[in-house]
């Protein structure tokens, strides 16, 4: 399911508290009025233990990136737009195919995730994350969706939970992936761990 040409890119909403992008340069020389340029040849995407999407430059190595379709529609593996952690602009890749192979397909894996929203089939492991609040931590989610297995990472429940309609949820996580969460469809394991992760911290919330 895409989401649309207007998505987070040039002329949609960039990720909170980040400006939107302008429109691309016709002059690659002069991208004063909008984000960087990034050089395909000099960039290098990784997938870090935790899941996050690392992005590497000939000047900067950047922890956590996420990406963006310009135009999800009419060219959607081009004009894809990254920010970091924060929300600030890294920069703009022209097309994914100048990448690297072993960079392109993370890149169109990421692309994929965000754009395409997977149902979960199961609900492996839940565990707690203290690294960037000690008294309010995240919940990470190792799931089974109908592509694959999945790494979620929720800050808090209030901002990345959203229903959908009865029994049905919308996950979150921090960097923009989403899936479809049913916990009836799932097994009891699963059950349980939504039970005692979920269910019980939103009554406490």
């Amino acid at each position: 399911m895409d989401t649309g040409e207007t998505a987070a890119g040039f002329g949609g909403p960039a990720p909170s508290g980040a400006p939107a992008p302008g429109p691309p340069e016709t002059d690659r020389n002069a991208g004063q009025g909008g984000p960087p340029f990034l050089d395909a040849v000099t960039v290098s995407l990784h997938r870090a233990a935790d899941g996050a999407l690392r992005l590497c430059t000939a000047a900067a190595t950047y922890l956590r990136v996420s990406c963006y379709r310009a135009f999800p529609l009419s060219a959607p593996e081009e004009w894809v737009v990254f920010f970091d952690g924060g929300g600030a602009h890294v920069g703009v890749l022209e097309a994914v195919a100048d990448l690297d192979e072993a960079s392109a397909a993370l890149c169109r894996e990421e692309l994929e995730l965000r754009y395409v929203v997977p149902l979960v089939r199961d609900v492996l492991a839940v565990r707690e994350e203290f690294a960037e609040n000690r008294w309010n931590p995240a919940l990470v989610w190792d799931v089974e969706t109908e592509r694959g297995p999945f790494r979620l990472h929720l800050p808090n429940l209030q901002d990345h939970v959203r229903p959908l309609g009865p029994g049905r949820l919308l996950l979150t996580d921090r960097d923009g992936r989403r899936c479809v969460l049913d916990p009836a469809a799932l097994s009891g394991h699963g059950r349980a761990l939504v039970a005692r992760h979920l269910w019980m911290d939103a009554e406490q919330g």
